[in-house]
């Protein structure tokens, strides 16, 4: 019997998703399980001009001291509103209550047209689902 590393899926998963989101993770074998909370999500809120594309996204650093984008995009509908439902806190665990290792950097920055707004969220806004309005 051999022993040694056992081969995961992990850079067929990453070429598939790259490929249908036209993403760019790096497309390695990291040796690693990724294991995520299921969490309710923060919504975030607001209106732009309508049929505008809204853009918000945020920095994430990994317990393993990576970093990535987090990013979504969406169209307004016609009367310009729009919805985002994010799973990360911007302003860290509450304490005694959640931990995690893997968070954003900064606010998530919501962009549309020439428009740059920073978008605070917190714990409990993403573990209840409630709204955050813009």
């Amino acid at each position: 019997m051999k022993h040694g590393r056992t081969q995961t899926r992990e850079v067929v998963y990453k070429q598939v998703y790259n490929l249908l989101f036209e993403a760019k993770i790096p497309e390695i074998n990291t040796g690693y399980v990724k294991i995520f909370e299921y969490v309710k999500g923060a919504k975030v809120t607001g209106t732009a001009f309508p049929n505008e594309t809204i853009k918000i996204s945020t920095t994430i650093l990994t317990g393993q001291n990576r970093t990535f984008e987090y990013s979504q995009s969406r169209t307004s509908d016609s009367k310009g509103n729009y919805e985002f439902i994010v799973p990360y806190s911007t302003d860290g665990p509450i304490p005694g209550e959640t931990q995690f290792d893997t968070k954003p950097l900064g606010p998530y920055l919501l962009s549309y047209g020439g428009t740059i707004k920073e978008v605070r969220v917190s714990e409990e806004a993403v573990l209840k689902g409630e709204n955050v309005i813009v």
